[in-house]
């Protein structure tokens, strides 16, 4: 689907996208984005899962659309900088770029050579005390 699903989903005032159709920050509403067809419906859940199936590295969305972006389960997001360009592509000036990275595969110096400027707090930690994922929150300039 083309961008008009996206402006029609929800308000007009202010459009989020979740990238890898993670549930997202809870309590708001995302355009879920993925790659996988079978995850259109999920049956266990009882409703969509996915809004839109695209590429990361093509997202299907012109340039400073979007007040936030989220993503919470793809990895390759904040490891493959051609996907991570595509994410702030999309972005409006003073957007948004939220992600949530696991801590046994990449580091926050490891997101920062890419996001110069990024802020970013661990979020959950394993029965020993160590972190087990972060939270990354970037603005677009």
């Amino acid at each position: 689907m083309e961008e008009p699903l996206a402006q029609n989903r929800l308000p007009r005032d202010e459009l989020k996208l979740d990238i890898g159709s993670d549930e997202g920050p809870a309590g708001q509403e995302y355009i879920k984005l993925d790659i996988k067809h079978d995850r259109i419906r999920d049956e266990e859940y009882g409703f969509r899962t996915v809004d839109i199936i695209a590429d990361a590295h093509r997202l299907p969305f012109r340039d400073n659309i979007f007040d936030e972006v989220w993503s919470g389960s793809c990895i390759f997001v904040y490891t493959d900088e051609r996907a991570l360009r595509e994410a702030v592509r999309v972005l409006k000036p003073g957007g948004r770029l939220q992600l949530r990275i696991n801590c046994e595969t990449v580091t926050p110096e490891d997101v920062a050579r890419l996001l110069p400027g990024m802020s970013w707090n661990y979020y959950n930690y394993d029965a020993s005390g160590r972190p087990v994922d972060f939270i990354v929150e970037w603005r677009k300039p």
